[in-house]
């Protein structure tokens, strides 16, 4: 169902599309397709806050992932691609560059050890042919 705004018969302006499994999406359109700022819920909780281009998560966006998992930063075609920060559900952290969904490029790995209380971080530089860079785990 959508319910929204339309100019010669396609979606254009604001709007708001639900399926039938509850999955929704609420913001721009441009000739028919989601373009624009945006906020797309799932079934399963999952949700996204950001820009769209032609369908896609293009831009600058927020992914929360139902099981707690998050990532704030930029999107190209429906991957991570760019800078951004990915968080677990369990406290552990990267903040850095990826290309399509993967780490890729500067970075920080950040995680906390809850048994022995030590707090970890990795600084690694990834290239086309592998990797370089130095790890340090401080506590």
């Amino acid at each position: 169902m959508y319910d929204g705004e339309w100019v010669e018969d396609h979606r254009q302006g604001r709007g708001v599309e639900t399926w039938p499994d509850g999955t929704q999406y609420e913001g721009d359109y441009v000739n028919d397709k989601k373009q624009g700022k945006g906020t797309f819920r799932w079934a399963d909780r999952s949700t996204y806050r950001g820009s769209f281009y032609e369908n896609k998560l293009e831009g600058r966006g927020a992914f929360r992932w139902a099981d707690g998992r998050s990532y704030d930063g930029d999107w190209v075609k429906n991957k991570m691609n760019g800078y951004g920060l990915f968080q677990w559900a369990d406290g552990r952290s990267y903040q850095g560059e990826y290309v399509d969904d993967k780490k890729h490029g500067r970075g920080r790995l950040e995680w906390y050890c809850v048994d022995d209380k030590r707090i970890g971080r990795t600084e690694r530089t990834t290239t086309a042919s592998g990797s370089t860079g130095s790890g340090t785990a401080q506590g």
